[in-house]
């Protein structure tokens, strides 16, 4: 079950709203008294929206993930060197660096990538090849 702010039109699911009260980022206590959460709908509209902008998707996670381009949150520290990062992803993709992993090859040539959409940039680019 998601719910929505009363206030702005965000929705949310229960574990969200629930860490968003532990967090203090979300007042259940409006001046009328009310929770300021209502339950969503079932409609066929996104289910959550932002609060900053117009963007809006079915996910909780994509949301909290869009969340931190305007909080600047990034929650995700590397071990080796002082760079945080948004997501879990960029974090491992940017920890293969570290560890000198590449594991997407060339069947061409001997290019190697860290993450796979450079191998495919790759491709097109220097052998004119297209991959899905």
């Amino acid at each position: 079950m998601a719910f929505q702010c009363i206030q702005a039109a965000f929705y949310m699911n229960l574990s969200g709203l629930i860490s968003q009260v532990l967090l203090a980022k979300v007042d259940l206590n409006t001046k009328h008294g009310t929770t300021g959460i209502i339950p969503w709908d079932g409609s066929s509209e996104k289910k959550y929206k932002c609060l900053y902008c117009n963007h809006s998707c079915n996910i909780a996670w994509n949301m909290d993930r869009h969340m931190r381009t305007h909080t600047g949150e990034k929650p995700f520290e590397c071990p080796q060197c002082p760079l945080k990062f948004v997501t879990k992803f960029n974090l491992e993709t940017h920890f293969k660096t570290h560890t000198g992993e590449k594991p997407h090859a060339c069947h061409l040539c001997s290019y190697r990538a860290v993450q796979k959409v450079c191998l495919k940039q790759h491709l097109l680019r220097k052998h004119s090849v297209s991959i899905d």
